[in-house]
């Protein structure tokens, strides 16, 4: 049984969440180039943000946006702990959320998390089996499993469904110097 809110209440988690996401939505799109390094101010402003979404998720529990934000926030902040911590979170609520099974495998991943990495790159792959990404991630933590074999065969069905995709061509390639040993088998995604 979900949880009754007061006008009041409702006013404050929603004013608490725009907030956080007038913070956020500044940094999101700045994570995404290599380029840019997120410095002291900016790491306080995220702080700030965290501090939003927290408060939100007391008055709301079960708040997947806000759940999505942390995850994100922390994300763009390089903790990929507490980053994974957030998206199993929001994962639990939305468990069909592709963009969640797909970002949790990769922040597992960057743990050092392999198991965890895969079961999301699986889920994922039930979720949407035609998205070349998805395979070609999951060819990239099968081989941090040792699954050498498993892994060209993920890495071949990201290149049936997209044969142009430069991203899994460059895997795939990894992937066979790895098998033959002409390459050392990386052990963090920063091998790679």
């Amino acid at each position: 049984m979900s949880k009754e809110y007061t006008q009041a209440e409702a006013d404050q988690h929603n004013a608490l969440t725009e907030a956080g996401w007038a913070i956020l939505n500044d940094y999101i799109l700045l994570h995404e180039r290599e380029d840019v390094r997120i410095g002291f101010f900016a790491k306080r402003r995220l702080q700030k943000a965290v501090g939003f979404f927290q408060e939100a998720l007391r008055i709301s529990p079960d708040n997947y946006s806000s759940k999505w934000a942390l995850d994100k926030i922390y994300q763009v902040l390089e903790n990929h702990k507490l980053s994974l911590k957030w998206f199993e979170e929001a994962w639990a609520l939305e468990r069909d959320n592709i963009d969640v099974c797909r970002e949790a495998s990769l922040a597992a991943l960057e743990c050092g998390r392999f198991s965890k990495a895969l079961f999301f790159s699986d889920k994922a792959v039930e979720v949407n089996p035609g998205d070349a990404g998805i395979h070609c991630n999951r060819a990239l933590v099968l081989m941090f499993l040792n699954r050498d074999a498993d892994a060209i065969e993920a890495v071949d069905t990201a290149l049936k469904i997209d044969p142009e995709d430069q991203i899994s061509v460059n895997v795939k390639d990894i992937l066979h110097s790895v098998a033959n040993g002409k390459r050392p088998r990386p052990r963090t995604i920063e091998d790679i």
